[in-house]
């Protein structure tokens, strides 16, 4: 049976002070340093990666920080006891540091060559979303537990041997959460900033793992010169004291942990063992495994052996253009399709811009928010009127993969004298420039993706508004597919809420819905459709553009039309706004993104309320009739042909 003495442990270390030559607490604060840049920088790196393979909503980071602060509160526990019963806290600082390089290696591993091929480990339950959450943080758990409780173990006794039980404890506590902290600002700083936008995840996980390396022999070089404590009986090699009321698992298992500790204390204090510890740590470093380029494609462990892929990492998202064997390409950013060369996507593109510029007459100034491919910037190449093309892009690496794989869509717009590109969040851009605009277009990413509801708030349409020319036109895509019905009523609703006269288009195929365009025109909310025949008829680019996506007449895009707000307020009434300061809608969506919501089933209530728009297009009373008779009839709107 151990007998347990704790009191004067640390009087007796603080009295030892001299003889450590402050050596030890000293390298216990530059140790806590690099543990904290290391572990926010290795959450920059997995919060990315998990992002994309478990989807970029707002629930999947709740989950990741759930999953990292879990495991580092455990850490916490599990060192805070360690602390109670050790003479050592130097030497078990470096045992957790060293710990922490192999768990820091299986993390990377787990994360890119393990979770993509773990598909819904508690499916036996059912595909509930609670399931499917539960799923998730499992996988999170699985992967980040054991990095997660190193570092939090180490922050007690950093404490510890840094000389706790001085007589100011309180600045020593203030001097090792600062310096961790300041070590996590800076982890997140140069890892999000430099080492990820200019060499990518895969390489920044080799340096994430040097800088644990570094961390661990730090302390490994430095705790062999903390001294032993008197109390400490010295037939006894070991280094920690546990104290249980069950001798028989003490014997069992204390003496086997301490004689290991023991042995670790000795290897470290011997310049071959110090030698043995730097050859690993290199190894390791060495062989960590990096982050796939599949994993951050697409989210799925899956080879492109029959794909060309430009991948791309920048500062905000990972980007690729891939060329699919049939000539079709696709863009993927943070690991979801946001645009292609399928008639299905180059026609939402092509009325995102042609129709509003349609619908203006003769745009001069046009802002585009959101590049992609820079197919909908491209439209306005086509319209002799625009003087002046900006696109507001938050992300400079797809300027590159819209350049180099979508020139021929997006009519080389990027190079054109008149187009100007402006790397900036939309919001931030519309809210501090003084330059209006005749035509405002928005082609952002889902609003499933976090932080992208706020292109859909009720504020970001007050800036548009103020941005616009008497007479201009704003429209705003609005996806049907993985968007539930009360996301979809949030969106027109707040839309409508700051343009009551707005109307809503379709771009999808028949009888899917898929994606509709919002239009709105502020000053002006009747539409002429004589005059929309004569601009599309008389601009030859533009009528070859929409030929392609089967819009060969005028009559093919009136059709297009599916709802206008008057007629919809029922439908709409009770729905709450989007608001910047109750973003609900990307809760909604992300929420639709588990439950499997049918984009056909929203496109259907609309066309059930959609009515005949007499008060919003002026037309002569020939093709007025015409439109009439296909609204009568019930038709459905004009689309694409599955």
């Amino acid at each position: 049976k151990f007998t347990i003495q704790t009191a004067g442990i640390y009087a007796t270390a603080n009295s030892n002070a001299g003889e450590r030559g402050n050596l030890v607490p000293r390298m216990a604060l530059l140790a806590i340093l690099l543990s904290g840049a290391t572990a926010m920088g290795c959450q920059v790196v997995w919060t990315r990666a998990l992002s994309i393979l478990l989807s970029v909503t707002v629930y999947t980071f709740a989950l990741i920080l759930a999953g990292f602060l879990t495991g580092l509160a455990i850490g916490a526990a599990i060192g805070a006891a360690v602390v109670r019963r050790t003479h050592r806290p130097g030497v078990m600082l470096a045992l957790t540091l060293t710990l922490a390089v192999p768990s820091i290696m299986y993390a990377f591993g787990t994360i890119g060559h393990v979770l993509p091929g773990w598909d819904h480990p508690l499916r036996w339950f059912g595909r509930s979303v609670g399931i499917q959450f539960a799923d998730d943080l499992l996988r999170i758990v699985v992967a980040l537990t054991p990095a997660t409780v190193c570092w939090g173990a180490s922050m007690p006794l950093a404490i510890a041997a840094a000389g706790w039980g001085s007589a100011e404890q309180g600045r020593l506590l203030g001097r090792v959460y600062g310096l961790n902290t300041l070590g996590a600002i800076a982890g997140v700083l140069i890892v999000g900033l430099i080492l990820v936008p200019r060499f990518g995840s895969d390489w920044t996980a080799h340096v994430l793992v040097a800088l644990a390396a570094l961390a661990a022999m730090v302390m490994a070089v430095a705790a062999p010169r903390e001294p032993t404590a008197p109390i400490i009986q010295p037939a006894e090699p070991a280094t920690l004291c546990l104290k249980t009321t069950y001798p028989q698992l003490m014997r069992w298992f204390g003496y086997p942990i301490t004689r290991g500790l023991h042995g670790f204390h000795c290897a470290a204090a011997q310049p071959a063992g110090i030698a043995v510890l730097l050859v690993a740590m290199a190894i390791a470093v060495l062989h960590t495994p990096g982050v796939p380029t599949k994993l951050l494609v697409s989210g799925k462990n899956q080879h492109f052996d029959d794909t060309a892929v430009d991948f791309v990492e920048g500062m905000h998202a990972p980007a690729a253009a891939m060329t699919l064997q049939d000539g079709n390409k696709l863009m993927f950013v943070s690991g979801k399709v946001v645009a292609s060369t399928l008639p299905i996507d180059m026609c939402l593109q092509y009325m995102l811009g042609h129709v509003a510029a349609i619908a203006h007459g003769h745009p001069r100034s046009v802002l585009i928010i959101g590049l992609g491919t820079g197919t909908t910037a491209g439209c306005f190449v086509d319209h002799p009127s625009v003087e002046r093309i900006v696109i507001c892009e938050i992300e400079p690496r797809v300027v590159d993969l819209a350049r180099t794989h979508f020139s021929r869509q997006n009519r080389d717009v990027l190079d054109n004298r008149r187009t100007r590109i402006i790397f900036d969040d939309a919001r931030h851009y519309l809210a501090h420039t003084n330059e209006r605009f005749d035509v405002i277009t928005s082609d952002p990413i889902h609003p499933w993706v976090k932080g992208a509801s706020v292109l859909y708030s009720r504020d970001y349409y007050d800036l548009v508004r103020k941005r616009l020319n008497h007479g201009g036109v704003v429209t705003q895509w609005v996806p049907l597919y993985e968007t539930g019905p009360d996301a979809v009523r949030t969106m027109l609703a707040t839309f409508f809420d700051a343009f009551p006269h707005g109307s809503i288009w379709h771009a999808g195929e028949t009888g899917m819905g898929n994606d509709v365009v919002m239009l709105a025109r502020p000053d002006a909310p009747r539409h002429d459709l004589a005059d929309w025949a004569n601009r599309l008829t008389n601009n030859l680019a533009v009528r070859a553009a929409l030929a392609e996506v089967e819009i060969h007449e005028p009559m093919d895009l009136y059709t297009r039309f599916t709802g206008y707000a008057p007629p919809l307020r029922n439908w709409l009434r009770g729905t709450r706004i989007n608001r910047d300061r109750s973003l609900r809608l990307e809760y909604l969506a992300g929420l639709s993104r588990r439950t499997g919501a049918s984009a056909t089933d929203s496109y259907r209530s609309l066309v059930a309320h959609r009515t005949f728009p007499g008060e919003l297009f002026a037309a002569p009373a020939g093709l007025a009739a015409q439109l009439r008779q296909r609204y009568d009839a019930g038709r459905e709107p004009k689309g694409l042909v599955p």
